[in-house]
């Protein structure tokens, strides 16, 4: 200790700048043993202590030391409201030096989990204060988690300009550490002894590899090298830094082109690993591994080093339990799970791809949903309830294990695994819909097949970086293809489509749709039929598909954007044409769109034209559409202008068999649970009807039209499981849903829904969308009519 304290002192002449830190050695040594996660419990326990009893300066310094642990242990959340804690403490005493640490710490923890949105402004905060208060370590330490958002933000020169503003001050201080006459070999002891008693050169190694890494990025191969050596020597006695050079050392090796001493690096960060709790280091190590095999073409070695990353995830993820942070975690995590499903297409093992494609999407979904939807529907708020707790007594043993000989907590978590299995168990027979949501519950392609009808096939798609694998499932057989185009190019082709078929629409309502279908003819085999037909080729060229038969397609990140029905074939027709179509966002729905059943009525309950204080959004063609429906269905009600209320659609939605929406719809893509459909305020109620409300209703509807705009879309994460209104339905209640993919005209919107309802009382539900569409087509064969609507969930 004595001389870290000579060594403060000769820094702070040097920099006349260094304020005592919170952080202590001890701190220090708990991190590098990998015992974070054994101590937390201390330390939060010490800070509450110190709170109780009034002494919130110790409070607040033991919150921050807390925070730190809670981030070495991979626990961020915890890591937030313990960061958050010191920093409110911190405002009610004179020690102000707290402020910036903490806010450095909540910062770390967002960067960890990939939000940057937060992480960065509050990175920003740090290094302001740390400069005002000559906190140089601070300063330092802020711009180099700034250079890390901005090379993950795909700005690897911006990240270069804070990163060695970072490193300039720590490399002053290893020169003042340097003797007059000493080797540079004795120079680089000398600095490592010197500040391995310290804190700086924890903070040394990270920018040391930030540079590396970022210097890898930039094909600075030369410079890479440099730092990386720095990193590696500076961490040989720092097991958890240590860990963190190979897996930069190995980056380096991969990014040139040498998987096999890549390899060698990232199964030295893999052995580490096994000897230190911490997840998402674990997850790295296991997923680069597998990555260094599957490009030495050993895919046996890569789908089990990505079973080992995958487990280390969802470790990991369980520890949040804020939506957003699940959400953000796990979409920069779920190139690992489209890694093990390239790799086992290599290996030729088709059905196995299929069920990880499907656990993927359904593990994402749930990120989404979080703790934040009221899932209380029926009876199972008890349910809910019960779940929570036995989660939360997980997290909190898992916290206090230690890492060797603590047998009776070990025993305890044992007891509880035990217990939520039970409870999973009990969960099944009560509702196993809900169960899909608190468990990984995906259907496998065996439970799929089982499913299907004979006349329905399948067609479940993939989108990877580079390539797209879509399998086409009946009920007798299995047939996987890769196409060979990833994810940028997909987008190029779905974007290009799109807005060719938009490029109709005009915003001046004046314009007659026989104006518009003029323009048309004049645009029609130029700006579609060219690009429709190369998607088509690519997606479905090297499939077979029966004619005649029922498609139930499943789409996957930017394919769900993409109207499949308006796809032109190589005999020139719409795919709609010669198929009945529906979608589903996860192939796992099917077993509860399936088991709702087919409770066809005539009774509606339809909101149309609704008032929402502007002229310029009214939908008179909407306000018809309902009135339609009324005398279809005469056992209907319906609902316009003021009388339209989201207040009714909420108090009203279980009492009918069909739920009708003819209103405008807002699309949310950052926050997708608080997309909504815009109904008449009243005084108890806001009048948009969100997601995330739909969630928590109990309808009984056998199908939900959402003739509004918009209404299919919904973020797409990398996992998938698009998250927006229909699924938010389903879950409600209703095995059915139609909805739209883009701005719909409101007069033919209302021909083709007249037209659906008359052929529902005689035919299938996809059967009478379908038949509605070619009915249209019949005027109006432009796509950007009818082509917008989709059948989610149930066809039958």
């Amino acid at each position: 200790m004595k001389n870290s304290y000579v060594f403060i002192i000769t820094f702070c002449i040097l920099s006349a700048a260094l304020i005592t830190p919170a952080y202590s050695i001890e701190l220090h040594e708990i991190i590098q043993k990998g015992k974070a996660k054994e101590y937390l419990q201390k330390y939060e326990e010490e800070a509450k202590n110190f709170e109780a009893e009034g002494k919130l300066k110790q409070a607040s310094k033991a919150y921050l030391q807390a925070s730190r642990l809670a981030r070495a242990a991979g626990n961020y959340q915890k890591g937030i409201l313990l960061g958050t804690k010191a920093s409110e403490l911190s405002e009610k005493t004179d020690y102000s030096e707290i402020q910036p640490q903490a806010y450095y710490e909540i910062a770390s923890s967002y960067v960890a989990v990939a939000d940057y949105e937060r992480a960065l402004p509050l990175l920003e905060k740090t290094a302001l204060l740390a400069s005002g208060l000559d906190m140089k370590v601070l300063e330092a330490n802020a711009y180099e988690k700034i250079g890390i958002i901005y090379r993950k933000l795909d700005n690897p020169q911006k990240a270069l300009e804070y990163q060695k503003r970072a490193f300039g001050f720590y490399e002053r201080i290893v020169e003042a550490l340097k003797g007059p006459e000493v080797s540079p070999t004795q120079e680089k002891k000398r600095a490592k002894r010197k500040l391995k008693e310290t804190r700086f050169v924890r903070n040394f190694i990270e920018i040391a590899l930030s540079l590396g890494n970022t210097y890898t990025e930039l094909n600075d191969y030369k410079s890479a090298i440099e730092f990386l050596d720095k990193a590696l020597f500076y961490s040989s006695d720092i097991k958890d830094k240590l860990l963190k050079s190979y897996l930069g050392m190995g980056d380096f090796h991969f990014k040139k082109g040498d998987y096999s001493k890549a390899l060698e690096y990232h199964k030295k960060a893999c052995e580490l690993s096994d000897n230190l709790d911490i997840p998402g280091l674990t997850a790295a190590a296991y997923a680069k591994t597998a990555r260094d095999y599957q490009r030495l073409r050993r895919f046996d070695d890569a789908v089990e080093h990505y079973k080992k990353a995958i487990a280390a995830v969802e470790d990991q993820r369980s520890m949040l339990q804020s939506e957003e942070m699940r959400s953000s975690f796990f979409e920069q995590m779920t190139r690992t799970y489209d890694g093990i499903i390239s790799a086992l297409i290599s290996l030729g093992k088709t059905e196995e791809a299929f069920n990880f494609s499907e656990r993927v999407r359904a593990r994402t979904f749930l990120d989404i949903l979080g703790n934040k939807i009221d899932l209380s529907r029926g009876g199972a708020t008890a349910l809910i309830e019960e779940e929570r707790n036995l989660k939360r007594k997980i997290s909190d043993l898992q916290l206090k294990m230690e890492e060797t000989d603590n047998t009776n907590t070990k025993n305890e978590i044992d007891e509880i695994k035990k217990e939520y299995n039970r409870f999973i168990e009990k969960l099944r027979k009560n509702d196993m819909e809900h169960a899909s949501l608190v468990s990984v519950e995906p259907l496998t392609l065996k439970d799929v097949r089982s499913l299907l009808t004979p006349d329905q096939t399948l067609v479940e798609f993939h989108v990877l970086r580079n390539i797209t694998v879509v399998w086409v499932v009946t009920k007798n057989s299995v047939q996987s293809e890769v196409i060979r185009l990833g994810k940028k190019e997909l987008a190029d082709k779905i974007s290009s489509f799109r807005k060719s078929i938009e490029s109709i629409a005009s915003d001046d309502r004046s314009v007659s749709v026989k104006q518009k279908e003029s323009v048309q003819d004049k645009t029609f085999l130029s700006n579609i039929e060219t690009i429709s037909k190369d998607i088509y080729s690519a997606l479905f060229n090297n499939i077979n598909i029966k004619s005649g038969t029922q498609l139930v397609i499943v789409p996957h990140d930017i394919l769900h954007y993409l109207p499949f029905q308006s796809l032109i074939t190589k005999e020139s027709r719409y795919l709609l044409e010669d198929f009945t179509i529906s979608y589903l966002s996860s192939a796992s729905l099917m077993r509860f769109t399936s088991e709702k059943g087919n409770k066809v009525k005539e009774d509606v309950l339809a909101f149309g034209n609704p008032y929402l204080g502007d002229p310029v959004l009214n939908l008179p063609y909407a306000e018809n559409e309902v009135k339609e429906i009324k005398n279809i269905y005469p056992k209907s009600d319906i609902y316009t202008g003021k009388e339209a209320t989201g207040e009714k659609a909420k108090k009203l939605s279980d009492k009918y068999s069909i739920l009708h929406f003819a209103t405008h719809g807002e699309f949310n893509e950052l926050h997708p649970m608080e997309s909504s459909l815009r109904l008449t305020r009243t005084e108890k109620d806001t009048g948009r009807l969100s997601a995330g409300d739909i969630f928590s209703l109990n309808i009984n509807a056998y199908l939900v039209v959402l003739s509004a705009c918009e209404t299919a879309l919904g973020k797409i994460n990398r996992g998938d499981e698009i998250i927006g209104f229909t699924r938010a339905f389903i879950y409600a209640g209703t095995p059915s849903i139609i909805t739209t993919l883009w701005k719909v005209n409101d007069m033919t919107t209302y021909m083709l829904m007249s037209e659906f309802y008359k052929n529902l009382k005689t035919m299938k539900k996809a059967d009478a969308l379908r038949a509605a569409q070619l009915n249209l087509m019949k005027t109006y064969r432009h796509p950007f009519f009818w082509g917008a609507f989709v059948l989610n969930g149930a066809p039958e």
